[in-house]
């Protein structure tokens, strides 16, 4: 199932995974929704160490959490999505029958991606159903 509509700020996410390399400007209030997830990339790093100065967070599962992660290729946003996944359901997952993955209702949110069939193909195997348009990219659920 697909749906569409222009902006879901109504609908909050349990994480948000921003896959676009110069979103540096706007990760504070990014931030400020649910923990996030931010691809490594010189600006972005730099908005990163700035903000865990002035809001430091001892746990990146909070709300206001960030974490910087690495790619080998920052422009390739859908692998980057991709290969960080299995590190996501690890840390923000929870077991079951034996292996780490997003409990049911779990919402992911994806900046700096369009949701194509593609995309909803590839998250379909890590178990999301739901997706759904938004201004920067999409969300998706379990």
């Amino acid at each position: 199932m697909t749906r569409t509509v222009q902006d879901n700020r109504d609908i909050v996410p349990d994480l948000i995974v921003i896959v676009y390399p110069d979103y540096a400007p706007h990760l504070k209030r990014t931030s400020q929704i649910a923990p996030v997830w931010i691809v490594s990339t010189e600006a972005n790093t730099e908005a990163c160490e700035r903000l865990w100065k002035i809001n430091p967070h001892a746990d990146h599962r909070e709300k206001g959490g960030i974490t910087s992660y690495n790619v080998r290729d920052s422009e390739d946003r859908m692998r980057s999505l991709l290969e960080i996944i299995p590190e996501l359901e690890t840390h923000h997952g929870e077991i079951q029958a034996g292996e780490f993955c997003f409990p049911s209702g779990f919402i992911l949110e994806v900046v700096g991606l369009g949701l194509t069939d593609h995309v909803m193909g590839a998250l379909r195997e890590f178990g999301f159903t739901s997706f759904i348009n938004t201004t920067d990219g999409f969300q998706a659920s379990k």
